[in-house]
């Protein structure tokens, strides 16, 4: 658990030191940022609102991989390839793409850690090659890296969220094109998930729940 809190400082600190971040809109309690990153034409996007449900609510709808096609734009299959322990496994996503452009999927090495005196769980994905994971031929292959940061508040009911994102579909798609789809990913996904946790038949995912129980704050 030192090694969880330890990185979990790391994270919020890094998001705390990240001032080149701007913000480009505010709406429907969602305050939306952007940055760019050197030699990079494709913008990072970040995002922070108030879900009301607590944090444990939260985090399971994070990590209900069978139900993220409900709250996920243009996702097709989210699926667990393999867990690496408790708090850390592999994960599969297909997207969907309009018709003239190939789907794109991504495989990604996803991280827990909780700080219990912060009251704060940190979630982040970071590109994967997995020999377990066999590139579907007729689609194009993404680099996905995402954080969220879930910040227990108002004595444990709701959940301050904080979603980012640096995502590259790969292929042929001009940057323009991805900045313009990927603007409003902080939004749409923190309001998906404050719809998806207001949902009264979900189930902690048997792989998650050594980790999902313990979250009482």
């Amino acid at each position: 658990m030192k090694r969880s809190a330890a990185i979990t400082l790391l994270v919020v600190a890094s998001l705390a030191l990240a001032d080149d971040w701007k913000e480009v809109q505010d709406t429907e309690g969602v305050k939306v940022f952007s940055r760019s990153l050197p030699d990079r034409l494709i913008r990072s996007v970040k995002g922070t609102g108030i879900v009301d449900a607590p944090v444990a609510k939260v985090a399971l709808v994070l990590l209900d991989d069978a139900r993220a096609p409900e709250w996920v734009s243009s996702l097709a299959e989210a699926r667990v390839v393999r867990q690496l322990g408790p708090a850390e496994y592999v994960e599969y996503n297909h997207v969907s793409m309009p018709l003239i452009v190939s789907d794109r999927e991504f495989v990604t090495r996803v991280t827990m850690s909780v700080d219990r005196e912060k009251r704060t769980v940190v979630i982040r994905s970071v590109p994967a090659d997995d020999t377990e994971v066999k590139k579907t031929e007729a689609w194009v292959r993404g680099s996905l890296s995402a954080l969220y940061v879930l910040e227990s508040i108002d004595e444990g009911k709701r959940t301050r969220l904080t979603v980012e994102v640096d995502a590259d579909p790969k292929g042929a798609l001009p940057p323009f094109i991805v900045n313009f789809f990927q603007k409003d990913w902080s939004r749409d996904t923190i309001k998906g998930i404050r719809n998806q946790a207001k949902k009264p038949d979900l189930k902690v995912p048997v792989e998650f729940a050594e980790f999902l129980d313990p979250l009482d704050f």
